[in-house]
């Protein structure tokens, strides 16, 4: 009978020891789950070959570039495109996340890329190329087989579309810029005066910024009108409407303008 009380004695001990020591063990795991919860994951690395999709942070534009590896036949032609001399392969990326092309109604395709405007055939063989210091925008005008383009350090050109021979050109000093070009009427475009830069010059020294930009509306190799267009604002077409659309912090504003009462367009 001693024996088997022993025995019960030290089974009740083994038992409350056991729970203590579960206790004690579950208590520092919930503190750890704990701890770890109100701490901002990591994400983990992205594997090789792998891309990103756009980000709303700042960033390289070439986060929503496609990766090479993934290109399949049904992906089409590759473009035969020069790399621009000295670019870095970051401003390359962007380049061609920012590149441009347009089908020609008559055949072909123009694209703006880099540092050059390039106009392809049917086969997507290049036919012509004309260079720029760095692309903005252009538009083509089928009515009179012309190409309006912008390009950095503030100029604007006219191209005949089936050759690439320059009809027209601009350049101005200063830090203003030419800025998008978009196809108006049936044969004709707005051309975009961006002075952003002062802008943003006068704003850093406290002042309010009221300048405007300009558009000017071009037919053939003429300026047929210009007018003052709200500052910041997109320009937006419908038939021979024209919306300037501002986008702030605070909502959208719209605005119409109006070409010069004495130059009324058809």
């Amino acid at each position: 009978m001693k024996s088997a009380g022993t025995l019960t004695v030290i089974c009740v001990i083994l038992l409350i020891v056991g729970m203590a020591v579960w206790q004690v063990s579950h208590a520092e795991i919930s503190g750890v789950q704990n701890s770890q919860s109100t701490q901002t994951p990591t994400p983990s690395p992205l594997p090789t070959g792998s891309y990103s999709p756009i980000s709303t942070e700042a960033g390289p534009l070439s986060s929503a570039l496609l990766d090479d590896q993934y290109v399949t036949k049904r992906t089409g032609v590759k473009l035969k495109l020069e790399q621009p001399k000295g670019w870095s392969e970051e401003t390359s990326l962007e380049s061609l996340q920012a590149a441009k092309t347009v089908p020609v109604k008559y055949g072909g395709i123009i694209v703006a890329y880099g540092d050059k405007l390039y106009k392809f055939n049917d086969e997507y063989q290049q036919l012509w190329s004309y260079p720029v210091q760095v692309m903005i925008d252009f538009a083509v005008v089928e009515a009179t087989n012309l190409v309006y383009g912008t390009a950095g350090d503030n100029v604007m050109f006219i191209l005949d579309a089936s050759t690439g021979k320059q009809l027209y050109i601009n350049g101005r000093n200063g830090r203003a810029a030419y800025g998008v070009v978009v196809p108006y009427l049936s044969d004709g475009v707005l051309v975009q005066d961006n002075f952003k830069m002062y802008r943003e010059g006068f704003r850093r020294s406290g002042g309010d910024a009221v300048l405007d930009d300009g558009l000017t509306f071009w037919r053939g190799t003429k300026e047929i009108w210009h007018i003052e267009f709200p500052p910041d604002a997109e320009v937006v077409v419908n038939g021979t409407r024209i919306l300037a659309v501002t986008k702030t912090t605070a909502g959208i504003y719209v605005k119409e303008v109006f070409p010069p009462k004495d130059l009324k367009t058809r």
